[in-house]
């Protein structure tokens, strides 16, 4: 039995600030003033700039809590569970993700394959999603595991590799 889904709303800090009587022309000139990450130093920016969101802050913040412990539940730089880190990184980031691994799983978009910033899930220790990270790139993803806590992992790995379901994108 999967719990209802909830209707959740991906807005950036800069749209929370917004107000609704946003001038269209302000808003196109400030998205074209932006940094844009240099498609030939990755190939997959494009894809991601397309989404609407910077996955290089996404990474560096995933990166930046290697070391912190696991703690069932958790959710804070003292502790965390995977989904509670996946949900620290991306609000650190200025994005609202669900807090359970169902309900982003429910709520994300399936992409064919990971491109960096996306979200990995997959089935451990119960049937569908119960485990998520957030993929780097080369096939590795960061993670709240049990053992280690904050990680990074080979998606290859004997453990991982015939779990894994799939790829999803948190949608704007």
């Amino acid at each position: 039995m999967q719990p209802e889904q909830t209707d959740y709303e991906v807005k950036t800090k800069e749209e929370k600030n917004n107000s609704n009587t946003v001038n269209p022309e302000k808003k196109e000139k400030k998205q074209r003033d932006k940094p844009q990450a240099k498609d030939d130093q990755n190939p997959e920016a494009s894809q991601i700039k397309a989404e609407g969101f910077n996955q290089t802050g996404i990474t560096a913040a995933a990166r930046s809590l290697i070391g912190t412990p696991y703690v069932w539940g958790g959710a804070t730089p003292q502790g965390f569970d995977c989904s509670g880190f996946v949900q620290y990184v991306f609000k650190s980031q200025g994005m609202t993700v669900p807090r359970t691994v169902n309900e982003v799983y429910n709520f994300s978009s399936p992409v064919s394959s990971p491109s960096v910033g996306d979200v990995v899930f997959f089935e451990t220790y119960q049937p569908g999603p119960s485990h998520m990270g957030i993929y780097l790139g080369n096939n590795q993803f960061i993670h709240a595991g049990e053992a280690r806590g904050v990680e990074i992992t080979d998606l290859n790995g004997s453990y991982w590799k015939d779990k894994y379901l799939g790829a999803k994108r948190i949608r704007q």
